[in-house]
């Protein structure tokens, strides 16, 4: 620390110091070669002037304003102390990338001028460049051709190359074909380095049409053979009703059929929440709204499906038990050309 500030003190004591002749007299100030840098318009601050409000910004804590001073410094008169300072102010508010510049600005100055410094520049440098966050962008599987993504408002060209960006918070918009706009943001610090999953939003296309109805079934001719169970009609004339009822083991063979075709309705439910899930939700676990709400849909249907599933077996053995040795009582009675039995088995 203390080598640093006698540097930026001679490089001060150097900046105000008049340009000297050869033989020690102040020499004029020499004209403007083709491409040098700008030089301060008149009543405008000189580089001399904005370099100390830089310093005198950052001694007072004031980080943002001294890096913009020190940047209109270095405008005006490039120098390696210039990028110097510039370089560390800016890396003191986490403008990592210009500061990465501001680095690399010292290492060419440096090298150009024969200045010590550019080695410790370019030491700075290279401890800096692994830190600085990056973001690389895959693409899904279900992401349409034609699908795009934009990062801070700025397109994203390339998938699956690092982007370098500063520590915070940056925003993240998904946008595909016939699909709503997936934004969500997400907040980076130093040394992390991420890899996004560009999904698509929530499809905004028609269902598709419906089939044409079905014609009405006509209704069968009625039959002439007696159903199973009726009695046929005596002699003279008079006929018993049909009686047709189920057994209690029927019943709960049914009770267990609606059981299983719950359970199978809920595990399609089930995998179109997973599907939501996997769709709203990137590969650390941020969820937007609607991932969150599809999570809890599947967990609650995971659970109807379980037990419509455990019900509907407990009714189908408790059924079959009473179809095999429940009591079947049959009719034995004979009457025109029925002939019926009655017994116990």
């Amino acid at each position: 620390m203390k080598l640093r500030v006698t540097q930026i003190v001679l490089l001060v004591s150097i900046a105000t110091t008049p340009a000297l002749a050869q033989n020690g007299a102040p020499s004029a100030a020499p004209s403007a070669a083709p491409g040098a840098a700008p030089s301060a318009a008149p009543g405008e601050p000189t580089e001399a002037q904005l370099f100390e409000e830089g310093r005198a910004a950052y001694a007072r804590g004031e980080f943002t304003l001294a890096c913009q001073r020190f940047g209109q410094s270095t405008t005006l008169k490039p120098s390696v102390g210039g990028y110097l300072n510039l370089a560390n102010c800016l890396e003191r508010i986490e403008h990592v990338r210009e500061a990465a510049q501001a680095w690399q600005s010292a290492v060419s100055a440096a090298q150009g001028a024969s200045d010590a410094r550019g080695e410790y520049a370019q030491q700075r440098l290279s401890a800096l460049i692994p830190r600085i966050p990056t973001i690389a962008f895959k693409r899904a599987a279900a992401l349409p051709e034609g699908s795009g993504v934009t990062l801070d408002t700025q397109p994203v060209a390339v998938f699956g190359r690092p982007l370098q960006l500063d520590p915070g918070e940056h925003a993240i918009v998904v946008r595909a074909p016939a699909a709503a706009d997936r934004a969500f943001r997400i907040f980076l610090v130093m040394d992390e380095h991420r890899e996004i999953v560009a999904e698509p939003g929530v499809s905004t296309a028609p269902p598709p049409s419906a089939l044409p109805a079905m014609p009405p079934l006509a209704a069968p001719p009625p039959s002439s053979v007696p159903p199973p169970g009726a009695r046929a009609a005596t002699p003279g004339g008079d006929s018993e009703p049909p009686q047709a009822k189920l057994s209690a083991g029927t019943w709960l063979l049914i009770g267990s059929g609606v059981g299983w075709g719950l359970s199978l309705l809920s595990g399609a439910l089930v995998l179109d929440a997973k599907a939501g899930v996997h769709r709203d939700c990137d590969a650390q676990g941020t969820c937007n709204p609607e991932g969150i709400h599809a999570a809890e849909r599947g967990r609650l249907w995971s659970q109807v499906g379980t037990w419509s599933f455990v019900a509907g077996a407990a009714l189908l053995g408790t059924g079959l038990t009473l179809e095999l040795i429940g009591d079947k009582p049959r009719s034995s009675r004979a009457s025109g050309w029925v002939v019926g039995y009655e017994g116990r088995f």
